[in-house]
């Protein structure tokens, strides 16, 4: 039902928690290949995470509303359009202005759309008890082999090797 949103979170937290903080460049890069049916999809699954929780963040929500509303109305001119890789920018840019690469918080749409997704992996991460906080002493939080989304995963070898309940 959140296989999309469960992918991004897992993805970032395994990243915490193999190499430390997040590299914003890497992660743009390797969110390039997203589309924008997908984008949404990750949003409409973290709205319904949210809504489960009982707890809403009207900051994601709005970061959501930013990155929705771009999608929305440009959708028909790229595929990620939040989201493009470079060459494709380029290419909008020069066909449609820069401004299309703009939100409406003047920052643009890729950092709104980077910070997007930082903030929902933040807000999994609170409400499942994860210690992950994307910086560099995160590395090592769990053994290696974490799924990046299971907050009972063992911690430590102790743990793991006499399967010490906490």
């Amino acid at each position: 039902m959140y296989d999309d949103y469960f992918d991004i979170v897992a993805e970032q937290n395994q990243w915490c928690n193999e190499h430390g903080q997040i590299p914003q460049n890497e992660f743009i890069n390797r969110w390039h290949d997203l589309n924008n049916r997908k984008i949404i999809r990750i949003m409409e699954q973290h709205c319904d995470f949210q809504n489960r929780m009982t707890a809403r963040d009207q900051q994601i929500l709005n970061q959501i509303d930013t990155v929705y509303t771009h999608i929305v109305k440009h959708s028909d001119k790229h595929d990620n359009c939040a989201n493009p890789n470079l060459e494709d920018e380029a290419v909008l840019k020069k066909r449609y202005g820069k401004g299309i690469m703009r939100a409406p918080t003047t920052r643009s749409i890729r950092s709104e759309f980077f910070q997007m997704m930082m903030l929902m992996r933040e807000y999994y991460n609170y409400h499942m008890n994860i210690p992950i906080r994307n910086i560099a002493g995160d590395k090592g939080t769990f053994l290696p082999g974490w799924d990046g989304l299971d907050p009972e995963y063992p911690r430590d070898a102790f743990e793991k090797n006499f399967e010490v309940s906490r």
